[in-house]
């Protein structure tokens, strides 16, 4: 059934959607061929190629040619039941295709304790290439898996020292992820937070990722109305708006 990209395109044009592909090309326009396909019909679409047993066939198609079959790569490898040094080559092959931000985030992948050091490490491999989708990937797997604790956050405030920022999609990665420490790690005052200290303090991020920072907390449903205030206060003390 998945025998080859050609087979799977067919596939998709069935569930295209010509709304939603004029849609997906002005939110995307970076993106390859674009065919319109929902994000939950090509979810299916990578449980039921898991469950044939013909994932790795997939993951091995070319890159760079149609933006659903990416994006269904990227669920591949976020889903499949593997250990992490079994998904690292596919992972490395996917990072060095990345065109736009919807297949970067596509291969969010969630790793067991036991893996953390090991996604750890292809993180800071990623950043170190100074590329921008790489930076962003690296940001998105560190928001999955080292967001939840003030221990965890030390290392992902370590490596957004490492940044140069100005790269639009890799700097609103870092405000995605600097948002999800501040949520994740709550505090009495929006100025205890760590996430807003560590703003505060650092002299490398730049004042478009300090503001989505503080935008997209202010945009969560997890965050109360009060510490949302204070966070509105926060921005106009810091660049007096």
């Amino acid at each position: 059934m998945y025998d080859s990209q050609s087979a799977l395109i067919e596939i998709l044009k069935i569930h295209r959607n010509p709304n939603l592909e004029k849609f997906s090309r002005s939110l995307i326009p970076d993106a390859d061929a674009i065919i319109g396909v929902y994000s939950a019909d090509l979810a299916a679409f990578a449980g039921d190629i898991i469950k044939s047993g013909e994932y790795l066939k997939v993951l091995d198609f070319p890159y760079n040619v149609c933006h659903e079959c990416d994006i269904i790569k990227g669920m591949i490898i976020r889903r499949a039941k593997l250990p992490l040094g079994d998904k690292l080559p596919y992972m490395e092959k996917y990072a060095s295709h990345i065109k736009n931000w919807a297949v970067c985030d596509a291969a969010a992948v969630k790793v067991k304790s036991s893996e953390k050091q090991e996604l750890l490490e292809f993180a800071d491999k990623l950043i170190a290439t100074g590329k921008e989708f790489n930076i962003r990937y690296a940001l998105v797997l560190l928001k999955c898996n080292f967001a939840d604790t003030a221990a965890d956050a030390a290392v992902c405030f370590d490596r957004l020292e490492r940044l140069e920022y100005g790269a639009y999609n890799a700097d609103m990665a870092a405000a995605w992820l600097l948002s999800e420490i501040y949520i994740k790690n709550p505090s009495d005052s929006a100025a205890e937070n760590i996430a807003a200290e560590y703003l505060m303090q650092s002299k490398r991020v730049n004042e478009f990722t300090f503001r989505k920072a503080l935008s997209k907390i202010t945009d969560s449903k997890r965050v109360s109305d009060i510490q949302k205030e204070e966070i509105r206060q926060l921005r106009k003390t810091v660049f007096n708006d």
